[in-house]
């Protein structure tokens, strides 16, 4: 059953709260309000507004961390109390470009995100706001993906390939206390993906890693048929690289974006393009496939 969320007309970017209680998103027009529908009272209330994305939630629901787009052109971290509302830190980013990847760091009013000095790089670094200042985790300008593993000990991030068909992309991991960097152990070549130099994606543009660490999402581009477009498709292959699924493949250039339930047990995967819109969900190994929207524009 599709049950609308109250005032949630040309918004985006939903993230339900840990504890299941609210449901947060921003609204795309002016003056881009953060918004959280709270599930208990069926009531929308407007949180920030100027939020550019993205938003991250704290363990225990209660908390949201967000970016704020100011009128000068600078950007800010808000860390926002969700039940009581107000903002309970500010801090300035210098930074030109803030991917919509994001997470709370377990235990603490610590956040780490995907970030860029530069704009339309399509990469950048790992960032963290720890204890009010900004520390810069990955020096590579080349990571792709980011997450937070499920027992919150150790960020992982995927670094891009400058040439995915010899080297799909490469997987590293941050242990949070020891504050040290190791490359996890994953193969160059999948065989049903890129097997030589001659077939494989044109590169790999974003990753998306289960909680779990089975599994690895990520969306390609690759060479176009004869007189065709070159199609967008996000892959899922698991992590020592032997098993491989088509989660979802548009035919031209595409927006695509992947989530992973907590549990890791099911992919969400969501494209826009100027064909329409789709939404596929499958349990992590491809199986259990369901199309929750398919929408043709126009």
């Amino acid at each position: 059953e599709r049950t609308p969320v109250p005032n949630s007309q040309r918004c985006g970017m939903p993230s339900w709260s840990p504890d299941g209680q609210f449901i947060a998103f921003l609204q795309t027009d002016e003056p881009n309000e953060l918004r959280v529908f709270d599930t208990r009272s069926g009531r929308t209330r407007t949180l920030a507004r100027g939020i550019a994305g993205p938003i991250a939630w704290r363990e225990d629901g209660r908390r949201i961390a967000a970016v704020q787009q100011m009128e000068d052109g600078t950007k800010q971290l808000l860390l926002l109390n969700v039940t009581e509302g107000g903002v309970t830190l500010r801090v300035r980013l210098n930074l030109a470009q803030i991917s919509p990847l994001m997470v709370w760091l377990p235990g603490t009013d610590n956040v780490a995100f995907l970030a860029a000095q530069k704009a339309g790089t399509g990469s950048g670094d790992v960032y963290a706001v720890e204890y009010g200042e900004v520390n810069r985790l990955s020096s590579t300008g080349d990571v792709i993906g980011m997450s937070l593993d499920n027992r919150g000990t150790r960020l992982t991030w995927v670094r891009k390939s400058r040439n995915a068909r010899y080297i799909l992309f490469s997987i590293y991991a941050f242990d949070l206390a020891k504050r040290t960097v190791a490359r996890l152990p994953f193969p160059d070549r999948v065989s049903t993906i890129n097997p030589n130099p001659r077939s494989g994606p044109i590169s790999v543009d974003i990753a998306f890693r289960s909680p779990d660490g089975k599994w690895i999402a990520f969306v390609a581009r690759e060479e176009a048929a004869k007189g065709g477009e070159k199609p967008t498709t996000c892959y899922v292959v698991s992590a020592d690289g032997r098993n491989s699924y088509v989660a979802l493949r548009r035919p031209g250039d595409a927006l695509v974006w992947a989530v992973w339930s907590r549990d890791s047990a099911r992919l969400t995967v969501q494209a826009i393009d100027n064909a329409g819109r789709a939404i596929v969900t499958m349990s992590a190994n491809g199986t259990g496939r369901r199309v929750l929207q398919n929408v043709k524009a126009g």
